[in-house]
């Protein structure tokens, strides 16, 4: 939970810095080294996470009791 609390103060933070026109070069690098580092821990959580998933097994065809939705569906 921590993460996230991080993480939604860095993207405050981003949005104030690009909004004021009078950021300075140094306070955008500063706010790009900070939001690479969230990703790449974003990253590095993310390949963790998804290399301990269970290999999915191949669902049941679609049919009348199975339907299934083109990935345009979800946005």
């Amino acid at each position: 939970m921590i993460q996230l609390d991080l993480a939604d103060d860095l993207v405050a933070h981003a949005l104030e810095v690009l909004d004021d026109k009078q950021t300075d070069t140094e306070a955008l690098r500063d706010l790009s080294a900070d939001l690479a580092g969230a990703l790449r821990d974003t990253l590095r959580v993310a390949t963790s996470r998804g290399q301990r998933l269970p290999i999915p097994r191949r669902s049941a065809p679609a049919d009348d009791n199975n339907p299934r939705l083109p990935a345009a569906a979800f946005g």
